[in-house]
């Protein structure tokens, strides 16, 4: 499943978004789990994980989803 979240300038007013150029999303395997907690919920990857969640929650055990 590819990550829902938008890339980084997806909401830049000086250079609009364009899927036909851009390819959103970012299309890499989602989180499933992050030290046996269930993630999936948020159906992104792990680089939008870490920014969502700061680096500090990426720790332990990582298992991405299909």
């Amino acid at each position: 499943m590819p990550c829902a979240a938008h890339p980084r300038g997806f909401t830049d007013a000086k250079l609009p978004w364009v899927d036909a150029v851009n390819n959103d999303p970012c299309g890499k395997p989602i989180v499933a789990t992050v030290n046996a907690v269930d993630v999936s919920a948020q159906s992104v990857c792990l680089g939008h994980y870490a920014l969502k969640n700061g680096y500090a929650a990426v720790k332990g055990a990582i298992v991405f989803g299909a």
